[in-house]
């Protein structure tokens, strides 16, 4: 334990350390140590030393007897005291505490430092000040992979959880890499408490369009004569609508057209937008005819080959 050690040093802050440093770094050490954080060897040993320090060097009058008689603070004080424990420790969970602890600490926030998120296993800060293990809600992670296609049309989805298989019902917005809270649809805990299960959300790539949030963009392939004269193509758009879209006469390869509210749905109703690039690609000649049509469009029309 810890009287062998500095509680200043411990805690690893300065002798004229304010009660707010020391706080502070008993929360950075107890967040450090803590068993059911750390599982490395001797880890348990240095938190009770932690929890030692802070019960001394929170408590004024504690702090005043060690300051001034050292590592025998404890027997000099209660000698002259008439004996008994000046500082009513109880021992909660396991480790020894005080209600000093407890005063001016928010130990719901230490709590969620150390187990949010946490699957299984974990406790939480009684009202002396000690921490009792219980068990913490059994929260589960899972990851749902989906073609654009089943974005569009949302729906119910099946993913796997461990040895279960569950339906959820996708959100009308969501993009990829976005993480969906299930309440209370994760594991139960050893005291039947229900955790809460995240899908991590990954949208599978597609042959046609790609996805920038909640844009898409797609390329369009047109004839030289397309781009020229303009024209107007049919598109198939994600879900499995189809769109008219016209091409302008004049564009050139790279050019870019937006059709506004076409993209994903955003998650205040609104919705992304769809940009479509032009590719002007030639097609081979597949006739003599063709070919011929070809050589009057070079006499017609005059093109010197060029760097670009």
């Amino acid at each position: 334990m810890a009287q062998a050690n500095d509680y200043y040093s411990v805690l690893g802050v300065d002798r004229k350390a304010s009660k707010e440093e020391i706080k502070k770094a008993y929360k950075k050490k107890a967040k450090t140590y803590h068993p059911d954080v750390n599982k490395a060897p001797g880890a348990e040993e240095r938190f009770k030393e932690v929890q030692e320090a802070y019960e001394v060097l929170s408590d004024d009058e504690a702090r005043e007897n060690y300051d001034r008689f050292g590592q025998h603070w404890r027997e000099r004080s209660q000698a002259g005291q008439g004996g008994g424990d000046p500082f009513g420790q109880q021992q909660s969970g396991g480790f020894r505490t005080s209600r000093t602890q407890a005063e001016g600490m928010d130990f719901d926030d230490l709590y969620r430092q150390f187990f949010g998120g946490a699957q299984g296993g974990g406790g939480f800060f009684n009202e002396d000040g000690g921490f009792d293990i219980r068990d913490a809600p059994a929260d589960q992670e899972a990851q749902l992979s989906v073609s654009l296609d089943e974005l569009v049309q949302g729906g119910k989805m099946r993913v796997q959880v461990g040895e279960k298989e569950l339906n959820i019902k996708l959100p009308e917005s969501v993009i990829s890499g976005q993480r969906i809270r299930l309440k209370g649809m994760g594991g139960v805990s050893r005291d039947g408490v229900k955790g809460d299960l995240y899908v991590t959300l990954q949208i599978k790539p597609d042959s046609h369009y790609t996805i920038d949030r909640y844009d898409l963009a797609v390329e369009l392939q047109v004839a030289p004569w397309h781009a020229a004269l303009g024209t107007e193509a049919k598109i198939r758009l994600p879900g499995g609508g189809m769109l008219n879209v016209k091409v302008p006469q004049g564009m050139t390869a790279g050019q870019k057209l937006r059709l506004t509210g076409k993209g994903l749905r955003k998650p205040d109703g609104s919705s992304g937008d769809l940009y479509i690039t032009l590719a002007v690609t030639v097609p081979r000649a597949a006739s003599e005819k063709v070919k011929e049509l070809y050589r009057e469009l070079a006499k017609e029309q005059s093109f010197d080959p060029r760097l670009s």
